[in-house]
């Protein structure tokens, strides 16, 4: 532990007893307490149920730690007939009991990270709170619970939480070094919790930018994160970077993407936005420089509000300030054509109305907006007979196939 680390005398810092506290309380949880209670084991919720409940949301999991060691909770369970499951835990501490053949919950011993290498630790199971709170990452994750609402804070998690700030315990590059995946947890809970994207701590982005290699030997993660990549658009933090811009620069395919959010659960938001920035940060055209970006926009299958805010990340990911400043200063054009316009022009309702509104947006996009409804209007029966053509071409080659 570090004898250094300011925590607070009394951890004590509130007592809840809000409706989403209230609610927590499945006959379920209440079995579990009593069992824990009747055996003189303490047992308080912990990690992210309590910072959950702290920002008034109902968490959707809830974890516990305990003063029991793994060895008296399976005595003790299977004395009160409890069937346990997933024992691959027990090494590290966690029993996971099943209530009432209906709800499963994570118990782990309160412990020491003994021994790390960067991936895996080596535990020491202690009966200290405190101590248990110190070996976790961050400060607004290293909170505790209690059954009667008190809420337990070593290290001043709770007025991290009401700042909006995300900050490891104690010494940043030694919490790092432990164990590099949290290079990742900060930027997924930053992304959670922060207001906005610039309020970063620059020693704790410089500590990450430093450790950054660290991240190719864990496993779960892609097999050769690009660095080189992640540490160019990390020098863009002055341009505010969300955090799931810089996580994007390690992944190097949408298959990566997917595999980090399986690890890491981002929100939909979070998620959407990094497969975005994969799936378009090689978008380039010489001639109109803006064009990828403003097709993105107009193009774009999300709320127009998120896609504005996709392609600002985008930009800024690629470093173009130039372009940034000119797409922030974009005034986008309303698009003239309407599926009422469509119809009053004769295109048959059905799978046509979609592609001719494409077709016509393309044609709209390409003449810089110049094209106007009039305009427009004279190229949908060329289209439509064109896409008729083309579906029955595609039948007459169907049947030769048969």
């Amino acid at each position: 532990m570090d004898v250094n680390l300011k925590s607070r005398e009394n951890p004590i810092v509130l007592v809840l007893d809000t409706p989403e506290f209230k609610s927590i309380f499945t006959d379920e949880v209440i079995e579990l307490k009593k069992m824990f209670d009747k055996y003189n084991y303490e047992l308080r919720i912990a990690g992210g149920a309590v910072r959950d409940l702290l920002m008034g949301k109902k968490p959707k999991d809830l974890d516990f730690a305990t003063t029991a060691v793994p060895k008296e909770m399976k005595e003790m369970f299977t004395a009160e007939n409890v069937r346990m499951i997933n024992m691959n835990g027990e090494k590290h501490g966690t029993i996971t009991p099943r209530i009432n053949d209906k709800e499963n919950f994570e118990v782990t011993t309160l412990r020491i990270d003994m021994i790390t290498d960067g991936r895996h630790a080596e535990v020491e199971f202690t009966k200290d709170w405190k101590l248990d709170a110190n070996r976790r990452d961050l400060t607004i994750n290293s909170m505790f619970l209690g059954f009667d609402g008190s809420v337990y804070d070593y290290f001043y998690g709770y007025d991290d939480l009401q700042k909006r700030r995300v900050a490891f315990v104690g010494d940043v590059d030694v919490r790092i070094k432990e164990d590099y995946l949290r290079i990742m947890r900060y930027f997924r809970f930053y992304g959670l919790i922060a207001e906005y994207p610039s309020k970063h701590e620059k020693e704790t982005l410089q500590i990450i930018h430093n450790n950054v290699e660290g991240l190719q030997n864990i496993s779960g993660l892609p097999v050769n994160p690009n660095m080189e990549e992640l540490k160019r658009v990390m020098y863009g933090a002055h341009l505010k970077l969300h955090p799931m811009t810089i996580l994007a620069s390690l992944l190097r395919d949408l298959d990566e993407v997917a595999a980090l959010n399986n690890r890491l659960k981002f929100s939909v938001y979070d998620r959407q936005l990094a497969y975005f920035i994969v799936e378009y940060r090689n978008e380039y055209d010489s001639s109109r420089p803006m064009l990828p970006y403003e097709k993105l926009v107009l193009n774009s299958k999300v709320k127009q509000k998120d896609a504005v805010e996709y392609v600002t990340e985008l930009l800024k990911y690629k470093g173009d300030e130039k372009l940034l400043n000119d797409f922030t200063n974009w005034v986008i054009p309303k698009f003239p054509i309407t599926g009422r316009t469509l119809k009053e022009n004769g295109v048959p309702p059905g799978s046509l109305y979609g592609q001719v509104i494409n077709i016509l947006k393309d044609i709209w996009i390409e003449s810089e907006y110049k094209e106007t409804e009039e305009s427009l209007i004279k190229h949908i029966p060329d289209i439509v007979q064109n896409l008729k053509d083309q579906k029955m071409s595609s039948k007459n080659v169907n049947k030769k196939k048969k």
